[in-house]
Parts: structure tokens; C-alpha cells; sequence
């Protein structure tokens, strides 16, 4: 045949045909591309906490702690049932559902219902609050792009401090808040009214969430399944204040199995019941990104599940209880009636039977669970009776490590106490044993334990700096080729600030010409450094000319292509400097004598002054300084180093008032020396002196010479 000329007629041709063919359901062909189908993991399903399927026309559309509500199937229409365990806050109710809701959530401040679009009319949310009598406070929230549906629904709120029967706390409170996620991706953030505020992305697959009072805890599958059977879950806590994220991470599900319930604690900390039997529990989950899940419970490991074939559907956790429902064989829901809540002691599946120890580290969790609560009180009632209770338990786990000569694990038990009074007891056990070093030891932690912080305030504090919003992201500085950092403004925008124009201030300016050898007036034979001409070698015209407006005109000089040299950069010149060739002349000397009269210089101000005078005349005008006669060659001059204190002299008996002088010629002159100070007056022309005192110098100061003229 055409096409095996060359295999051997032994061979058969059959097997070529589709014997080596791969199986033909493993390879489709869609658009052309060849598609290796690979058998993965189911995804799990969206659900809702608390729901079962419909089962004999009836079925549960939520089941938690605060009640229960219930759907009877009437072909056209539905009947809803909502009941609460405590009547007393709540009242309960029921209504005739014609949109057949599937989906039920109930909350602190209201119970919240959900139906899928069937034809031509759409998903739609129905919220109820507590309290009202009316149908005045429920509202709908319609999602009008066809097609779309609701997957999941929440209501959270803060818990009413009182019964929700009357309106009287609403006013405070509020309704709450409600959570939709819709099978476009995204969750929708709604107000107790029914105000819009906000749609956040999912970015994943919805599986389930659950509401509390301040955040929403939502599960889902940031990508697919594994081969190897995970489901590849996460969580994410989400305020209803801000829209932050307060916590992201995986969550702890065994390969192999399912998601069954999530919910909250008594004490608001999200759990988890997956299909493997595990509780665990989220501790810090209010400290951003501290949160860890704690495994609290291995339903396999019951000892009522021995020799029974029995499951387990989770309600809710309360203190150290499991409430649950039991379920008998191989049923996976809870039918009609109404089955009975079990109440199941927590136990950690330590791996060693240890009951006791047991017992003390699943207090502990607990207690601080109840601690991150706390916002700026120290401790409660509960915390305090809790912690009392430990220390019990504490003592008698020292007293059998004491028993057994374990002194590190007494040690280690001891920094565990809470109260100042259990290291009392622990000190009388271990004088019990004798061992003197433990009780030292123990007294050392003792007085440490006394001087340091309050432990409950370091715990507060410790609170503060975790609930402390974190610091905005610090900004590099950028890096210069050099490699070292330039200093940035942090504050903001660091270029100049705009320019604004002012008309008035501006600075007026006045065409200035310049006359240096490189203006267009100057001449343009400028001689070199060498000493010739710059225009030796070059010819340049001389045509320069200037406008009659004052500016100066383009010159054939500058539009010739010869180079000029750099002109020198100009110093700076002092307009004060004296020029070369004048003389320093001080405005403030006194003139020279046309009449070449030699004129001695005087140490004096009045000396001075009096040289000064143009006339004779002006002499008489122009009172002296007095001259004292106690001396005759001593004058009086006050000045003001002369107005200290004054000295007192001997008495000497006073000369007459009239003492007549010889007259002087030109060429001589009246020294007069007072104290340390040598005066000497010129006298122009021959004059007859007589010096009179008025006054003593002791009684004035102010004393005069005044001159005679004869």
C-alpha cells in the first residue's frame, strides 16, 4: 500500500492506524489549539455559613448563635421563618417570600436576604433591620445588569447593649453595615439604610464570608485548584470604616479537603471548620499583619466519637465550647426538626498527654484573645478570674516539676504567673523540697516582677504601638552620577514661585554709550601687546557712525568675518579713589596765611577755634578761656576730662583783680599751663592782656579769660 513501503509485510498495519494514539478524550481541539485536559481538583463552590440545600420542600438559609431562619418551598412562593434563641432581645417573625430568596444572612442589626435573577427580573438584596414594626426600615438594592447574580451576603454591626425590640438604641447604633459579592468579581459595600459606598474588587474567586463589627471576613481562591488536591483559599479582613485591608493570608485547609464553615467566636476572632475535623482559630487578628490561625480542636480525636459513626455541623465557638449540631451516619445536614445544639469541650491536639498543660496553654490563647480586645482598658472581671484560675494550675504544674527535680521547668513555670501573690506559694513549694536555689531564684523574679512596669500597662501600651497607624512610605533620595545623595525639598514643589509683574517697580534704565576701544565710537587702531597696529595686517573700514536716537547702529566692522579678541573683563571701579597726580587736600584743614604768618599748632580746642578768626575785631566778640591768677603761668581749661571730681588744693591767699601785661609782640606767645596740660595762644598783633578771675576755679567750672583791649 502507499505510504508503508517500508515496513515488513509481518507487521500489522493496524496498530499504525490508531493503535499509538494517545486515549482520544485526553486531546481536544477547540479553535484550532490542541488542549491536554489534565484531571485537577474541583474548585469548591460559593456557599453560605449556616445554609443547607433544599430537602422535602424545606431548608435552613442561615443557623449561628443569634437564631435561625428557615424556608417552607409553596410552589409560587416561599415561606420564611426567622427565629431567635433570645426572645427576649429579638422578636421574631415571618413572611411570605414571592421573589424566592436562597441566600440569608442573619446579623447584629438586621437579617439580610437574597434572590437570584429568574427571567426578566434581576438580583435584588433585601435587608430587615431588628426592631422596627413596620416594613418603614427594610429596603432593596437591585443589580440591574442582567445576568448578574449574588454569591454571597453579610451584615455586620455592633452588638446591642440592650433589647432590640424597641427603637431606643437604634438611634445611636445605627443599622450596621451589608456586604454583597456578585458574580461580577467585586464586593459591594452598603449601609445599614441602604446607602451605596463603596465597590471593591475581589481579584478572585468568591467562596464565602462572614461580618463582624468593624470588618468583613472574606474567603477566596486567588487563583485554581492544584493537581495535588489544594484548594488554594485565602482570606482577607476588610474595615467597614475605611476599606483597608487589615489582614491577608492563606488559609491553613489539608490538601485533599473542603471548606465547611466560618463564623466568629464570642469573643468577634474568625474560625474555621474545614472537612478534615480542624477548628482553628485567628488570634491578633486586630494587629495588622500579626495575625496566625491556632489549631484548637481535632473533632477525630473526641472520645464520644469512638466506635460512632458520627459529624459534626458547626454553630458557632463560645468560651471554650464547640457548639455544634451532631449529625448520625452519613448525613451531611441538618433535616426537620430542628435538631438540638451540642455543646463540645474545646481540647488542643497536643501530642502529648499532657491534660494539664493542655488545659493551661488553651486558657492562655484565650485570655489573650480577650486582652486584644481590650482598646484602653487594662483588664475586665472575666480577664482577672481567668488569670487567677491559671495561676492555680500553674502552681500545681511547679509543684510536680519541683516533685521530679526539674528546676529549669519550675523556672520556666514561674515567669508564666500573673499575680504577685503566686510567687509566694511558689517560694513555700520550694522550701517544701528544700531547694534553696529555686526559692532564690524565685525571689529574684519576684522583686523583678515588683520594680519593673505594671504588666497589663506594658500590655496596653504594647496595644497602642500595634494599633498605631503605620508611617507613610519614605522617599528616596535620588542618587547624582557622582553616587552621593542631593538634599530634596520634602516639603513639597521646589521651583521658584511665579514671577508677578508690577509696572510701578520697575527699575528704569537709560541707554548707556560706551566709549572703551571696543564701542562702535571708539577708533579701532588699538595697539597690541607686541606693539604693533591691530590693523597692520588686516584692513578694516572705518565708516562708524551712531543714530540720532542713541542707539548704536550695526557697524561693517561687526559684520566683516574677521575675529576680534576677548575684550578684558572690566574692574571694577572705585569713584572715590584719588586720582594720579592731585593731592590729598582735607576739606576740614585750615587755610594757609596769605600774610606768612607762622602759626604754632595748638593741642587745644579753643586754640584752635581762636587761630581760626578772620579779624582782630572778632577777638573781643569770642569770649577766652578764664585764666586764673593764682598762677601766673597757669591757665584754667575745663574740658570733658576735666568734669570728674574736683580735687582739692591748698588754700593760697588771692592775688589782685587787676595785674596789669606787658604788652607782646607778634612773634610772641601766652603759654598757660593748667594741671598736666601745656596751652599755648598766639597773638596776632600787640595787645595789652590783663586777665581777670571773676570766680574761683573751686566755684565754677564754667569759668572764663576774657581779653582787654587797652
Amino acid at each position: 500500500e502507499p505510504g508503508y513501503g517500508d515496513v515488513d509485510d509481518d507487521w500489522i498495519i493496524d496498530d499504525l492506524g490508531g493503535g499509538l494514539q494517545d486515549n482520544p478524550e485526553s486531546i481536544r481541539k477547540t479553535d484550532g489549539l490542541v488542549k491536554e485536559m489534565v484531571s485537577i481538583t474541583k474548585a469548591q463552590p460559593p456557599f453560605q455559613p449556616g445554609s443547607t440545600p433544599l430537602e422535602n420542600r424545606k431548608r435552613y438559609l442561615a443557623y449561628n448563635m443569634l437564631g435561625v431562619i428557615e424556608v417552607t418551598d409553596q410552589d409560587t412562593h416561599q415561606i420564611i421563618n426567622v427565629e431567635f434563641f433570645d426572645r427576649s432581645a429579638r422578636k421574631s417573625y415571618h413572611f411570605n417570600d414571592n421573589f424566592k430568596y436562597d441566600l440569608g444572612y442573619l446579623g447584629e442589626r438586621g437579617a439580610a436576604f437574597a434572590c437570584p435573577p429568574e427571567n426578566e427580573h434581576p438580583a435584588q438584596l433585601l435587608y430587615k433591620p431588628y426592631g422596627t414594626w413596620t416594613n418603614q426600615g427594610e429596603w432593596t438594592y437591585v443589580l440591574k445588569r442582567p445576568g448578574t447574580s449574588v454569591l454571597g451576603i453579610a451584615a455586620g454591626g455592633t452588638r446591642p447593649s440592650g433589647s432590640l425590640r424597641h427603637s431606643d438604641d437604634l438611634d445611636l447604633q445605627g443599622w450596621g453595615n451589608v456586604v454583597v459579592a456578585t458574580s461580577e468579581g467585586d464586593l459591594t459595600f452598603l449601609t445599614g439604610t441602604g446607602r451605596e459606598r463603596r465597590i471593591l474588587g475581589l481579584g478572585g474567586d468568591f467562596v464565602s464570608m462572614v461580618a463582624g463589627p468593624e470588618w468583613v471576613f472574606v474567603v477566596h481562591r486567588t487563583g485554581a485548584t492544584t493537581i495535588d488536591g489544594s484548594q488554594n483559599l485565602s482570606y482577607s479582613i476588610i474595615n467597614f470604616e475605611d476599606f483597608s485591608v487589615k489582614q491577608r493570608d492563606a488559609l491553613p485547609l489539608p490538601k485533599g479537603h473542603t471548606l465547611k464553615w466560618i463564623g466568629l467566636t464570642d469573643q468577634g476572632a474568625p474560625a474555621m471548620y474545614d472537612s478534615a475535623g480542624y477548628i482553628h482559630i485567628l488570634t491578633k487578628f486586630r494587629i495588622p499583619h500579626h495575625a496566625s490561625w491556632a489549631r484548637v480542636m481535632d473533632t477525630n480525636l473526641l472520645e464520644r466519637r469512638q466506635g460512632k459513626d458520627e459529624s459534626y455541623w458547626p454553630v458557632g465557638i463560645t468560651e471554650s465550647n464547640f457548639m455544634c449540631l451532631i449529625l448520625k451516619g452519613r448525613q451531611e445536614h441538618p433535616g426537620f426538626p430542628r435538631p438540638l445544639i451540642q455543646e463540645l469541650p474545646l481540647r488542643m491536639p497536643f501530642r502529648l498527654n499532657e491534660p494539664k498543660e493542655e488545659l493551661v496553654e488553651r486558657e492562655s490563647l484565650l485570655v489573650q484573645i480577650a486582652l486584644d480586645s481590650l482598646d484602653e482598658e487594662l483588664t475586665t472581671d472575666d480577664i482577672l478570674k481567668r488569670e487567677h484560675a491559671m495561676d492555680r494550675e500553674f502552681i500545681i504544674l511547679i509543684q510536680a516539676a519541683c516533685k521530679a527535680d526539674n528546676v529549669p521547668r519550675a523556672i520556666e513555670l514561674t515567669k508564666l504567673l500573673h499575680n504577685i501573690s503566686s510567687f509566694d506559694s511558689a517560694m513555700k513549694i520550694s522550701d517544701f523540697y528544700h531547694l534553696v536555689g529555686l526559692r532564690e531564684k524565685i525571689a529574684i523574679l519576684k522583686a523583678d516582677r515588683e520594680e519593673n512596669e505594671d504588666r497589663l500597662v506594658a500590655a496596653r501600651d504594647k496595644r497602642r504601638r500595634w494599633l498605631k497607624p503605620d508611617p507613610p512610605l519614605r522617599e528616596l533620595l535620588p542618587t547624582n552620577d557622582s553616587g552621593t545623595n542631593s538634599r530634596t525639598n520634602l516639603l513639597g514643589d521646589v521651583r521658584p514661585p511665579p514671577t508677578i509683574e508690577r509696572p510701578r517697580l520697575t527699575r528704569v534704565t537709560t541707554p548707556v554709550v560706551e566709549t572703551t576701544r571696543y564701542s562702535s565710537v571708539a577708533p579701532l587702531l588699538v595697539p597690541s601687546i607686541d606693539g604693533s597696529s591691530f590693523t597692520d595686517d588686516v584692513d578694516i573700514p572705518v565708516s562708524v557712525c551712531s543714530s540720532a536716537d542713541g542707539k548704536r547702529k550695526r557697524t561693517e566692522v561687526e559684520d566683516s568675518e574677521y575675529s576680534f579678541p576677548t575684550p578684558p573683563s572690566k574692574q571694577k571701579v572705585n569713584p572715590f579713589a584719588r586720582k594720579p597726580g592731585q593731592e590729598m587736600r582735607n576739606p576740614f584743614a585750615r587755610k594757609a596765611d596769605v600774610n606768612g604768618k607762622t602759626i604754632q599748632k595748638s593741642e587745644s580746642f579753643f586754640d584752635k577755634v581762636g587761630a581760626g578768626e578772620p579779624e582782630a575785631g572778632m577777638h573781643s566778640k569770642r569770649p577766652f578761656a578764664k585764666v586764673s591768677t593764682k598762677d601766673k603761668s597757669l591757665v584754667r581749661q575745663t574740658t570733658l576730662f576735666g568734669m570728674g571730681p574736683s580735687i582739692q588744693k591748698e588754700k593760697k591767699p588771692k592775688p589782685k583783680k587787676g595785674v596789669a601785661v606787658a604788652p607782646v609782640n607778634e612773634t610772641q606767645s601766652l603759654q598757660i599751663a593748667d594741671r598736666d596740660v601745656m596751652m599755648t595762644y598766639p597773638i596776632q598783633k600787640t595787645q595789652d592782656l590783663t586777665l581777670v578771675e571773676t570766680q574761683p576755679a573751686e566755684e565754677s567750672l564754667g569759668s572764663e579769660t576774657q581779653l582787654l583791649d587797652e
